[in-house]
């Protein structure tokens, strides 16, 4: 499974859960948890594609 596809079933996972149980059960903040785990993976997997000098936005230096 493609890690962002994994993020989006956490994520569906963490929506059922917490309309079942409320959002403050503990396993919605385990959900939580993962998915933002999942999400720091994913962005630096995306940082080695762009490295500093091709990313997006301009560092302070760029800007005038």
């Amino acid at each position: 499974m493609v890690r962002s596809e994994y993020l989006e079933v956490l994520r569906e996972k963490m929506i059922m859960t917490a309309k079942d149980l409320g959002m403050s059960h503990p396993l919605v903040l385990k959900y939580s948890k993962e998915i933002d785990k999942e999400h720091n993976k994913l962005l630096d997997s995306l940082k080695k594609d762009f490295p500093p000098e091709k990313q997006f936005y301009p560092n302070k230096s760029q800007i005038v």
